[in-house]
């Protein structure tokens, strides 16, 4: 019969700019497989992988990984089970994702489905968004951007709540006008004052020349006479 070739090593694999540490390692050289448990940590350009384990292919880095969770410079996904389907797209049953990276998360969203995608969209269902750890509302279906590079678009939406303004939504759009200008025009919803809309634009031409310039507008209903119009 076929002779499986397998192999358990500790601490590190490294291969082609990729690195993946844990406790133990098994590879399997006839099924091209690797199974890491305890302590799992998989770095690549693009995202860093953490786990309890991780059951990789060798050769296309497809699998799944439990107790997971997935960071890079723009988001946070995490959940009992993560599967990789490629080298930038990972889905998640009953997964958190939130733009905070290693730190104490002022919002998240909570959702069944989750089907993410580096510098496309995480597409996600069943979605309740939580407020320091508070469930805050919930959304049959969500599409975010999760982009990696300058270009135009929709960004992640801005979430908040506070005594002032009660629950805040805004929708900003990025729009890259030139390689040295662009801007930001945004709209959305202070629960307890009403519809709020913001631009922002930048420049910059060398690093002595640089600007920003800011509007925003609050359609106020907190007065009772009138609704007033807050610019700023």
């Amino acid at each position: 019969g076929k002779t499986r070739l397998v192999s358990e090593i500790a601490a590190v694999v490294r291969q082609q700019g990729e690195t993946l540490s844990a406790d133990t390692i098994t590879m399997d050289f006839t099924n091209r497989t690797m199974d890491a448990k305890g302590n799992c940590v998989y770095v690549t350009a693009e995202s860093v992988v953490y786990g309890d384990e991780m059951h990789l292919n060798m050769d296309t880095r497809t699998g799944v990984v439990t107790g997971a969770r997935v960071s890079n410079d723009k988001f946070t996904l995490s959940g009992e089970r993560i599967n990789k389907l490629s080298q930038n797209r990972f889905q998640a049953h009953w997964g958190e994702y939130s733009t905070c990276k290693d730190c104490p998360n002022a919002w998240s969203l909570e959702a069944e489905d989750v089907d993410l995608t580096f510098g496309s969209y995480a597409y996600m269902s069943n979605v309740t968004a939580k407020i320091k750890d508070a469930p805050g509302f919930w959304l049959p279906y969500v599409i975010l951007p999760v982009k990696t590079q300058r270009q135009t678009g929709f960004l992640f939406p801005k979430f908040g709540l506070s005594t002032t303004n009660g629950f805040e939504f805004v929708l900003p759009f990025f729009w890259a006008t030139s390689r040295s200008t662009d801007m930001t025009i945004a709209a959305g919803e202070y629960g307890a004052r009403g519809r709020r809309t913001e631009w922002e634009g930048r420049y910059i031409l060398s690093p002595r020349s640089q600007g920003t310039a800011n509007f925003y507008n609050v359609s106020d209903k907190t007065f009772a006479d009138v609704k007033r119009e807050r610019w700023g």
